[in-house]
């Protein structure tokens, strides 16, 4: 995608802020698990949210199309 260094430390940043966050969910165990797996996909969604905001218009069509692969490689091995 070739990020610059300052969108390398904001995805630095947002994932470690993230891996935090996840933490402390799993930590919490007031938290029913239907809840918490609600509560992660809903992080997880936000996260890749923000991800897409960092990215240019250029690098967010490359990382489409890279995604799309991913997925297709997926669904053949299944």
């Amino acid at each position: 995608l070739a990020l610059t260094d300052a969108q390398k430390r904001s995805l630095d940043t947002m994932n470690d802020m993230y891996v935090t966050q996840r933490a402390a969910m799993f930590d919490d165990n007031t938290v029913k698990k239907a809840e918490r797996k609600d509560d992660i996909q809903a992080l997880r969604m936000e996260r890749m949210k923000k991800f897409q905001q960092l990215l240019s218009p250029r690098q967010l069509a490359k990382w489409i199309e890279l995604r799309k692969g991913q997925q297709k490689k997926v669904f053949k091995k299944k």
